[in-house]
């Protein structure tokens, strides 16, 4: 017994002093981590911040047909238009058919040949048929053209064109001919009305006949309508300008 008690007393001498030492090392001598912040989330500038770095999504965009307007119509025709007392403006298209059919006549070296437009002047033709313009005029023009301006010299005169081209042996094919179109006056018109005005007789009777009424009952009231326009006859009273 005496032998069993300094040993326990030793044992539990010994546990305290490794407890000591323990606590010791690990208050004192253990590096110290350092404290790490945790970010505290805030629902509120977190949504507002993913509504400013939101991007659109932008939709694809519908494969629309192609608006341009074509060069080409495959149409034979040549309109030809005024654009001033002196100046004529015309364009054309020439088919694909219409030029098969002119290389097979006249050969492979149709498109060769000079283009030409001829101006015919047929002021006061009633019927024109190619022979009888009181005179043309044959302006050359590139073989791949479309379009001319085309000077006319003079002003009020009524002009047609053919579209051609010239054979080698000076003969004239027209392929194309355009509609009739007028030059504008370059002066006042010559063309007026020297008696139109109020008859005295008729505005004092004005008041007298009914809107409507037809000009044999006017004849029978012993008026006359002579010189008298239908706006200016069915003119109000006091209304006079």
């Amino acid at each position: 017994m005496e032998t069993l008690i300094p040993w326990v007393t030793g044992t539990v001498l010994l546990l305290a002093a490794l407890w000591v030492s323990w606590y010791v090392w690990s208050n004192y001598f253990q590096p110290q981590r350092k404290a790490e912040l945790v970010p505290v989330k805030n629902k509120m500038n977190e949504e507002y911040a993913e509504e400013i770095i939101t991007f659109p999504e932008w939709e694809k965009e519908p494969d629309w047909p192609d608006s341009e307007l074509p060069h080409k119509y495959n149409k034979d025709r040549l309109v030809l238009m005024a654009r001033d007392p002196h100046w004529m403006y015309a364009y054309w298209e020439v088919s694909a058919t219409k030029q098969e059919e002119l290389c097979s006549k006249y050969g492979s070296e149709w498109n060769e040949y000079q283009s030409v437009i001829r101006l015919y002047d047929i002021t006061g033709v009633n019927f024109f048929d190619g022979t009888n313009a009181n005179s043309y005029t044959d302006i050359f023009i590139n073989n791949d053209s479309m379009d001319w301006y085309l000077e006319i010299g003079s002003p009020d005169r009524t002009i047609c064109v053919d579209l051609g081209r010239v054979l080698p042996n000076g003969e004239f094919v027209t392929v194309l001919r355009s509609n009739y179109a007028t030059t504008p006056r370059a002066s006042l018109s010559d063309r007026y009305d020297e008696e139109w005005m109020w008859i005295d007789g008729i505005y004092e009777s004005m008041g007298k006949i009914q809107f409507g009424i037809s000009t044999a009952l006017i004849y029978e009231e012993g008026v006359s309508v002579v010189n008298v326009s239908s706006p200016e006859f069915n003119r109000p009273m006091g209304n006079k300008k």
